[in-house]
């Protein structure tokens, strides 16, 4: 039970009571009439077991298969959490597929599976999705072909690792990629339109340590939906979902997925509701089955009821993940126009095929300190939107149109009332950001101010950016009509970038790409004083004094520049010692910790906190010769821990490269007959 409490332990669900129930187990040898209350007596269906379980109870399940469609009409509550998770270190997999094996030949390679009662939307060869022939559906095919493409419509165009689906006759037709009979192969396929749903009022649903795959929604719904629906108030932990033939994870409002794995999902990654929370996640690989991107896809898209139906409630908080090589945009906001945050930052956003990241006709919201890197289709945009702040990004190699760009109206929208009206572009904000080596058409494009009734344009502010590509002019564009090549150009026709550089800025090797401005960047203490830019990708404290003058000022870019020689609190410590052992260079220490900000930053404490400090403490084991030490750590980190028995005769390693466990690691050393030991602890990154 410990393992279930211990992975949830912390998180502070939104209503949702901690009190501990009873623990229920499942395994793939369990009988559905056993008590489920020890693991030799383990239920054999997650139904069954969930079925028996309240508010405060938890499940463990044992490694294995489990090919169910779980629907959970009940959850937690005021009382307590509602707890799924693996047991034993290995994820358990819930799959909506099942093992087919009655093939019969049909054709040279061609096998059927005769009177298959639905269109089967995926099928999986050996762990590997073979490619679908034909449309997902009828109302596809009929009324929505913008939606998707298929390569070809008939048996006839089968080939090599594809497959059919005959929906006159209902025969399911493969054709293996080697060639082969399937029955040489483990030959999954889909048939359960969901692994999990959570019913409208299930909330506070903690689910750790679980793997879901192979839904098949297009088989029961017009345009697909999620292979795992967890409801509102849900809190997901090592999980991955993945192989749905539609969106991976729907969570509802004030539910938060950190450290899941949302991949290779056939149309998009998730989506979430009002004040959600997405962190420390991997979201790469989706819309593998290639929908119109510009429609409802790639690695995530949060686009609730609009006008009259929903008022545009939808919102929360992406940061820390990285969203990669999805087919589509990396993050879409759509219609997103309630007064709830929407916050985009310090991601690792690469290789997507549309912009990394897209607002569109949404009202608030902030997009910083992101590295947006070889995306197709540009950086940053924002279509049609208001108030949305975008500050200290990185963006780099990226294709495609414009890499950052303001423009989108007019676009007739309806209001939070129901009632018809034009779209606007109010008081955006762009500034701190550098666009280095654009392989776009345009590096930013923005819409000159206007007071038409449907171009509404007014209050935006850009400027104190870096624009630089090294073996090209730049290109400044003003609304697609009129674009300028040079900085100075663009200033004199516009009423922007009056502080912004075109210089090169001058990046350098580091352990994160070629991102980090090296000491002679011209980014170092040339931006803007930005409300709420307090740290920088790194969790490092900004602004610090990057040149050493005696005055912190905040860089352009998502990463701070760290000098070795300054001390931006003025506490006499220099900001690379402060860094390294975990103190604060932008808050003089009270208590004088000798610790500069570099430091500090490598450490991974607080350099603008006195009190928090990189240091060993020891806890009384009560057993001689036992020692067990304790120091804060932080996610990235390294430690070598040293070890003597007198502070003469030196220091020596004792082990290295130990992995950080946070926010504190506790490491026990035995050594017979030993009463005393001295230790050194450092920290490597």
């Amino acid at each position: 039970m410990n393992i279930v409490r211990n992975m949830v332990a912390g998180v502070l669900l939104f209503g949702c009571g901690s009190a501990q129930g009873g623990v229920y187990f499942v395994s793939t040898n369990g009988h559905d009439a056993n008590s489920g209350t020890s693991t030799s007596q383990a239920f054999r269906t997650l139904q069954r077991a969930t079925d028996a379980m309240g508010a405060g109870d938890s499940l463990m399940i044992a490694p294995g298969s489990y090919r169910e469609f779980l629907r959970l009409t009940h959850g937690g509550a005021s009382t307590g959490l509602f707890e799924i998770a693996g047991m034993g270190g290995v994820r358990p997999d819930i799959k909506g597929s099942e093992a087919v094996t009655n093939w019969a030949h049909c054709t040279n390679f061609i096998w059927m599976a005769s009177d298959w009662p639905l269109n089967a939307q995926q099928v999986f060869e050996d762990g590997a999705p073979l490619r679908q022939v034909g449309w997902p559906n009828v109302f596809l095919r009929d009324y929505e072909p913008s939606t998707y493409t298929p390569s070809t419509d008939t048996l006839t165009g089968m080939t090599s690792g594809s497959f059919f689906y005959d929906m006159t006759n209902r025969i399911l037709y493969v054709w293996c990629s080697d060639g082969q009979a399937p029955t040489a192969h483990v030959v999954e396929v889909a048939v359960r339109s969901q692994m999990l749903y959570a019913d409208d009022t299930v909330s506070c649903l903690a689910i750790t340590n679980v793997r879901f795959g192979h839904g098949n929604t297009f088989s029961h719904s017009r345009n697909g939906y999620s292979g795992v629906r967890a409801g509102a108030r849900a809190f997901l932990k090592d999980c991955v979902v993945e192989w749905c033939d539609g969106e991976g994870l729907s969570v509802g409002g004030e539910s938060e997925v950190r450290d899941c794995d949302v991949s290779r999902n056939g149309m998009v990654g998730l989506g979430f509701g009002t004040n959600s929370l997405i962190h420390f996640c991997t979201i790469s690989s989706n819309n593998y089955r290639r929908f119109n991107m510009y429609h409802h896809a790639g690695g995530m898209k949060v686009i609730p009821a609009a006008c009259q139906y929903g008022k545009g409630a939808a919102g929360g908080t992406v940061e820390d993940n990285e969203i990669a090589w999805n087919y589509g945009f990396g993050v879409w906001f759509d219609y997103c126009t309630g007064g709830y945050a929407r916050v985009v930052r310090n991601n690792y956003i690469h290789h997507n095929q549309g912009a990394g990241v897209m607002m569109e006709v949404t009202r608030g919201g902030v997009i910083c300190n992101n590295l947006i890197v070889s995306n197709n289709g540009g950086g940053i945009h924002l279509s049609a939107t208001d108030r949305i702040r975008v500050f200290n990004n990185t963006l780099i190699a990226n294709s495609g149109w414009v890499d950052l760009y303001l423009y989108g109206i007019p676009r007739a929208i309806c209001d939070n009332q129901g009632t018809s009206e034009w779209a606007t572009a109010i008081s955006n904000e762009i500034v701190n950001n550098v666009i280095f080596d654009s392989r776009c058409s345009f590096d930013a494009g923005l819409m000159g101010e206007s007071t038409l009734s449907n171009q509404y344009v007014q209050g935006n502010i850009c400027d104190y950016n870096c624009y630089y590509r090294p073996a090209d002019y730049i290109r400044l564009s003003l609304a697609g009509v009129a674009w300028w090549s040079t900085l100075a150009g663009w200033t004199n026709g516009t009423i922007w970038d009056s502080h912004s550089l075109s210089q090169d800025p001058a990046f350098t090797n580091s352990p994160w790409g070629m991102v980090t401005p090296c000491p002679t960047s011209p980014l170092i203490d040339r931006g803007f004083a930005v409300a709420g830019a307090t740290t920088d990708y790194h969790h490092t404290a900004r602004p610090l004094d990057g040149d050493a003058n005696g005055v912190p000022v905040t860089d352009m870019g998502a990463i701070e520049f760290v000098h070795p020689a300054a001390d931006s609190d003025s506490d006499g410590l220099r900001d690379t010692n402060e860094m390294a052992i975990g103190t604060s260079p932008v808050l003089r220490d009270t208590d004088l910790d000798q610790q500069s900000d570099y430091e500090e930053v490598l450490a991974g404490t607080d350099p603008v906190d006195g009190a928090s400090l990189f240091e060993l403490s020891w806890l009384n084991a009560g057993v001689p010769g036992q020692f067990i030490l304790r120091w804060p750590s932080a996610d990235g980190r390294y430690y070598d821990l040293a070890r003597t028995f007198s502070l003469t005769a030196g220091f020596f390693s004792l082990q290295e490269s130990i992995p950080a466990v946070p926010p504190e690691n506790i490491y026990t050393d035995a050594v017979s007959g030993v009463d005393r030991a001295f230790y050194q602890i450092t920290v490597r990154r």
